[in-house]
């Protein structure tokens, strides 16, 4: 060991404040990082507000929560200021004491925080993160700051939205449009986050808007299944809840469903499949497959989520390698060969029940006398008379050019020269259609009903399912996967 000669202080430059506040934080998850504060103070309403004022726009988030007095303030705006080992409170969503500082520095050049407590007054401190010191200043501030009992309030001064000055000047002083969508994108983001506490009762408002929560496991009106829940995993002596569930087809839904299952239009049925991960019922991986080997999106697995909560305690935060951002968690490998097991108990039942391009059964079979075949057969005496199916819609499309006199003449043609006699000798042969005549075929049957008589796709597809040859057991699979690519290429076009 080395003998010590001297010790000497080596204070952190503040120049660590620039690089924390790029430490890769989006404006949703910052803002969001401020209400786990705000919720684990007890908040029951929360109010983000923008005000658009060119230099002098401002972001603001007040709460209803405890609040903070002097001292307790003043220790909230420094770094760090609790052990990341200690023990927290059941409601603290925080860990590491720097969320609401880092998040604030990376959008902005001034955070000001002011909060009634206890003691029923209100104060306040501004840190300016350009400074050249750790120093923070208490700043005065109204008694009516906040309105209520007890609270807090964060506030965005000297914003940089965006890095580039000039376009943040821009998106400040004019860009109203712009300013609006980034609004619209971070109450997305926070319904999502905190939808469990907002259905607990949490307000959360952006704007004066009431957000309503979007939960990953339920469809309006909708008919979800839950397919597996256990609680047998432990880390130290906590529990991690695993639940599974498959939510409708596609097919199933209407169009109010559906923006709601791609969390209102924003992200693809498929990129939301998968995980969805919640430390103390916060939201902090939404869909994906974790990185899991041999486990990938796939649309046959479109209607498999599964939702895994744990508390934030030092063990399970280590052990999942919970970063200060929230945002993504690690997988250890024990506990990632536990969920392939339940991904694959939720991804087989997607792709058998629901996925119609493997697996037709969620139709029913249709009676054979309800085929709707191209061949009309009577019986007469211990004879049989083959004639046209007039009424077969690709009879129709395929001959609606002729004149109905030599439509008549065609028909009454094949049905008088059917070889009957040759069936004497044996049963006749069936030639199967390839591939590309059965999708040519399809795609005419299709187009007639789509574009011609204006039918759902639902109503399209349970017809073609009882004309023949479509209905045949030999093409029906093919049939309904040629259908569904036919759907995708509309909805790809439209």
């Amino acid at each position: 060991m080395s003998d010590v000669l001297n010790v000497y202080d080596i204070p952190p430059s503040t120049n660590l404040i620039k690089v924390l506040s790029n430490s890769g934080y989006t404006i949703e998850s910052a803002l969001a990082d401020i209400i786990d504060n705000s919720i684990a103070h007890g908040a029951s309403e929360i109010r983000v507000d923008f005000h658009h004022k060119g230099r002098k726009s401002t972001i603001e988030v007040l709460d209803d929560g405890e609040g903070m007095n002097f001292d307790v303030l003043k220790n909230a705006m420094m770094f760090a200021h609790h052990d990341v080992d200690s023990e927290r409170d059941d409601t603290d969503l925080g860990r590491y004491g720097v969320g609401m500082k880092t998040a604030s520095s990376s959008f902005c050049h001034v955070l000001r925080v002011e909060s009634k407590g206890s003691e029923g007054t209100v104060n306040a401190f501004e840190f300016p993160f350009d400074t050249k010191e750790w120093k923070i200043n208490q700043v005065s501030v109204s008694q009516n700051a906040i309105p209520y009992e007890s609270g807090t309030k964060v506030v965005w001064k000297d914003l940089k939205i965006i890095n580039d000055p000039k376009e943040n000047e821009k998106l400040l002083s004019s860009d109203i449009e712009a300013f609006s969508s980034i609004c619209d994108r971070i109450g997305l983001h926070l319904s999502k986050s905190f939808a469990i506490y907002m259905e607990k009762g949490v307000q959360i408002y952006v704007n004066d808007n009431l957000l309503e929560p979007w939960n990953p496991f339920k469809i309006p009106n909708g008919d979800v299944s839950k397919i597996y829940e256990e609680s047998s995993f432990v880390i130290g002596d906590k529990k991690v809840r695993v639940e599974g569930y498959l939510i409708p087809n596609w097919d199933r839904l209407n169009d109010d469903q559906r923006e709601y299952a791609t969390c209102n239009g924003t992200s693809s049925i498929t990129d939301l499949q998968g995980f969805y991960v919640y430390r103390n019922n916060r939201l902090i991986v939404a869909g994906g497959w974790l990185g899991i080997p041999g486990l990938t999106l796939n649309a046959k697995f479109n209607f498999a989520r599964i939702g895994i909560w744990f508390e934030p305690t030092v063990e399970t935060d280590r052990y999942f390698r919970v970063n200060f951002i929230k945002n993504s968690v690690s997988i250890p490998e024990d506990f990632a060969a536990y969920l392939n097991k339940v991904a694959k108990i939720a991804r087989s039942k997607s792709s058998n029940s629901y996925d119609y391009k493997k697996n037709p059964r969620p139709y029913k079979k249709h009676n054979k006398d309800q085929d709707l075949s191209v061949w009309n057969v009577q019986r007469k005496e211990h004879m049989s008379y083959f004639t046209i199916n007039e009424n077969h819609p690709l009879v129709q499309r395929y001959t609606e050019g002729l004149d109905k006199r030599k439509r008549k003449a065609l028909f009454s043609l094949l049905a008088k020269e059917f070889p009957t006699a040759d069936l004497s000798n044996g049963p006749a042969g069936v030639e199967d259609y390839d591939d590309e005549q059965l999708r040519e075929l399809l795609r005419d049957s299709y187009d007639l009903k789509r574009k011609v008589k204006g039918m759902t796709f639902h109503e399209t597809r349970d017809a073609i399912l009882k004309e023949k040859p479509f209905s045949l057991d030999r093409y029906r699979n093919k049939v309904i996967a040629m259908l569904v690519d036919f759907l995708d290429e509309e909805e790809a076009n439209a």
